[in-house]
Parts: C-alpha cells; structure tokens; sequence
C-alpha cells in the first residue's frame, strides 16, 4: 500500500464518525486490512425504507483516490426477485450506480474526482432512499408520486423492507451477512426501538391487505400484512 493512499485512508477512517454524525450511517473496518470496509444505512424515517437495514462493502483499490472505491449493496434477493432501488442492482452483482463511483452508463459532471470521500457516498445513497426512488434515474424522472409505476414499485419496496430489511438481518447476521456482526448491537436496539413505528406503518397499508402488486423491474408480489406483524411482533 503506498504511503500516500494509506495516509488518505486512514484520515478518512479517523474523521468518517463525525462525518457521518446523526445521519444513521455506520462503518466498520478492521484495522490490519483498511481496503475493506463494512457500511450499514438505517433507512429514514417517513420513507418506505424506514428502518431498515441496507448493507454495503467497499472496497478500495490500490490506485484510490485517483479511481473510486467499489460499492456493493448486500441487500440481494433473487427469489423474489427484489430491486430495492434503482440505483442497487440485484443482477448485477449489487453494483451501486451513482455517478460519483463512475458507474452510471453515461458519461456526467458530478463523476469521481479525488476531492470525494467515502462519507460523502455514503450520504449520496442515503439521499437515494426517498419516497419515490424511481425519479433517481432519468429514465423515469418525470414519474410523480401518483403514478401507477410510482404507487405499485413503493408499495412493493415498502413491503420487502419489512419483511427483508428488518429482523430478517438480525437472524441471518452470522450466516450470509458474516462480516457485519459489528452492527449487531445497533440494529437490535434500533428494532426494538422502532417496533411500534413497524405496526404503525403496516396499519396504514391495511387496504392493500392481500392485494396481487405488480410493478417495474419484473417484481410481482402478494402484500401479506399477517405475515408482517408475525414478523414485528416476534422482534
């Protein structure tokens, strides 16, 4: 590792708690291996994603900060298929797509320059984590929170929080989420913490209680609000 990317590092990693103060983002890293990191996103309150757990890794490369580090969201369901937004790709090796990690299809101003930090990313995908997420991407830039697409896609992604992004971390935080048992303690007192906020929220979407919800990206699903409460109840 050169002396100058292990000093930009390491003064990253020393500042990144402040950085990300009371913005409900935590890291985690191991000191005898700085080029991996572990990240963890509480989704925000008033959102479809609200409370929930979105896991990423980071890697960063060896030419870093000349080239950006790698992103991944951990967050992959392939049965269902689930695209929690469109900017984290399931298909795709959980490839993160903002144009600040150079990983969009078009070439944009806002790309990497090595001014960028890692906490600056970090907040840019939580900023991604709104209440009509498909207006992220251009492709559907001009959808208004009434829109069909809009309506069935926030549905299902609301759904799949509860059900994925919840409790679902907790018990499988040692088996396919292994190298984020660091956030254990965070997120039990967190779901303990927003358990009414769960019931509350799936109160609201008692009218779509069995309801067949198709909706972009090929996600199709039955909202099965029983189960839900099973799941909250039983935090």
């Amino acid at each position: 590792m050169s002396s100058m990317r292990s000093r930009r590092i390491l003064n990253e990693l020393r500042n990144i708690d402040k950085d990300l103060k009371d913005t409900n983002i935590f890291v985690s890293y191991d000191t005898s291996n700085i080029s991996e990191l572990k990240a963890m996103i509480i989704g925000p309150d008033d959102t479809i994603y609200a409370n929930g757990f979105y896991l990423f890794t980071i890697k960063i490369p060896d030419n870093y900060p000349t080239y950006p580090p790698i992103f991944t969201v951990m967050n992959q369901f392939k049965q269902p298929y689930i695209r929690f937004n469109p900017n984290l790709y399931t298909n795709d090796g959980g490839k993160v797509c903002i144009s600040t990690l150079n990983t969009t299809s078009r070439s944009e101003e806002n790309s990497w320059n090595s001014t960028i930090k890692i906490s600056n990313i970090l907040i840019q995908i939580l900023a991604q984590l709104n209440n009509n997420p498909l207006t992220n991407i251009a492709e559907y830039s001009y959808k208004t929170i009434n829109d069909p697409d809009v309506i069935n896609y926030n549905l299902l992604v609301w759904f799949y929080n509860l059900k994925f992004c919840t409790s679902y971390i907790l018990n499988n935080i040692n088996k396919e989420y292994k190298g984020f048992n660091k956030f254990k303690s965070i997120i039990t007192k967190h779901l303990k913490k927003s358990k009414q906020n769960y019931l509350k929220s799936i109160e609201e979407k008692r009218n779509y209680d069995k309801q067949k919800i198709s909706s972009l990206y090929n996600m199709t699903d039955i909202i099965d609000l029983k189960s839900l409460k099973t799941i909250i109840n039983n935090i």
